[in-house]
């Protein structure tokens, strides 16, 4: 029978901790990326309506 000790198994947790970490980590990069990205829309599209109606008033 296999018995672990807390010696073979720290690696296995720190390595799983480390990709548990970077997962974490890229999920909320991808998330404040898309926000970003959100509100860049909004503003842009803002803009391109205020310059048609400044447009149109001429």
């Amino acid at each position: 029978m296999y018995h672990s000790t807390v010696a073979q198994t720290a690696p296995v947790l720190a390595a799983t901790g480390v990709a548990a970490a970077f997962h974490v980590v890229a999920a909320w990069t991808l998330l404040v990326a898309g926000l970003a990205l959100i509100t860049t829309a909004r503003v842009l599209r803002r803009r391109h309506q205020r310059a048609v109606v400044a447009r149109q008033s001429f």
